[in-house]
């Protein structure tokens, strides 16, 4: 259920050949994995996840299942990948003034950090700290709408960098 696009520098041109088809099976919506200079990367058809923003305030919402392939695609990031996650840009982004296009993370150093810049939602961190971020995305299969996590700097915290943005994950 994959469809594989190449990614030409500089430009967002795709050519896609789908890998599977059955028209029986919507396309579900699945992480990215590229990694640097590899030019093939797993895209989404289907935009479900929402990245809302405010000025001090972000959030992104998502099923357990949608939160899960997140969990999944950060807990497995390596050194020089980058990892992508399409969301819908086009939701409605009350109570937050606008929304995120997409999440994309990838492996630095130091503590986690948490940033917007032209529309995305960066996540970067060291290994370590990706991994243990993963976890903010893991829910029980039964978690209920309205279900959330927050994960925001604190004096002494040395797992958050202090110019992270704070960020609620939640189960919709």
């Amino acid at each position: 259920m994959f469809r594989y696009h190449l990614t030409i520098p500089f430009t967002w041109r795709q050519v896609s050949r789908p890998l599977l088809s059955n028209r029986s099976l919507p396309w579900r919506q699945r992480p990215c994995h590229m990694p640097a200079g590899d030019g093939w990367r797993y895209t989404t058809e289907k935009k479900m996840i929402v990245i809302s923003a405010s000025n001090n305030e972000l959030e992104l919402s998502g099923s357990t299942a949608e939160l899960l392939e997140i969990a999944t695609g950060l807990s497995g990031l390596k050194h020089g990948q980058v990892f992508r996650f399409e969301a819908d840009s086009e939701a409605d982004p009350s109570p937050y003034a606008h929304t995120l296009s997409a999440l994309e993370a990838y492996i630095s150093e130091g503590p986690m950090r948490v940033s917007v810049d032209d529309g995305i939602l960066y996540l970067t961190g060291s290994a370590e700290m990706v991994v243990k971020f993963s976890s903010w995305f893991e829910f029980d299969e039964d978690a209920q709408r309205g279900d959330h996590n927050h994960h925001e700097w604190f004096e002494g915290n040395e797992f958050i960098s202090p110019e992270s943005r704070s960020l609620v994950i939640s189960v919709v």
